[in-house]
């Protein structure tokens, strides 16, 4: 199964969403074994465990779209286009990242809690959710200015570029 749909017409890459989020749902589903909470310990526990993988889930997207900055080709020209393109697919991938990891929580990980601490989970994971946006944007703002000259300094451009 491919992620990136190579089209010789056109010098972008078309991603795959049905493909990529079921290699998204393997990878969250296989970092740990799913539990049954049921008491605010194991809740507090779960919320940390939350936590880290937002941060780990923000890393992966952003990996995902310096892999997408770099297959988009340089063009020439007084208007090329690249730049908006990379800039676009980063940010797509910032607000899927979002929705992502808020459904995967959701669906998945919501289930496993008893009814009397579902509440206290939900806000969890929309902090996670907000937590996984962040982490995204600022590495990706930084990675930006660390290679301005590279094809990823498109995603947040300096004035000089």
């Amino acid at each position: 199964m491919h992620l990136f749909n190579f089209n010789t017409k056109t010098s972008i890459k078309t991603l795959r969403i049905p493909s990529f989020l079921v290699i998204v749902a393997t990878v969250m589903s296989s970092c740990g074994k799913m539990i049954t909470v049921k008491t605010p310990r194991q809740l507090d526990a779960l919320d940390i465990q939350t936590y880290i993988f937002a941060a780990v889930a923000s890393l992966l997207f952003l990996l995902i779209a310096a892999a997408i900055a770099s297959m988009i080709k340089f063009e020439g020209g007084s208007k090329p286009s690249d730049p908006g393109k990379r800039r676009l697919w980063f940010w797509v991938l910032g607000i899927l990242s979002f929705a992502t990891f808020f459904l995967y929580n959701m669906f998945a990980v919501a289930p496993t809690i008893a009814p009397n601490l579902q509440s206290k989970f939900m806000t969890t994971n929309i902090i996670s959710s907000v937590i996984t946006l962040i982490v995204y944007i600022a590495l990706g703002f930084t990675f930006s200015k660390i290679m301005r000259t590279k094809k990823i300094g498109n995603w947040f451009p300096s004035k000089s570029n």
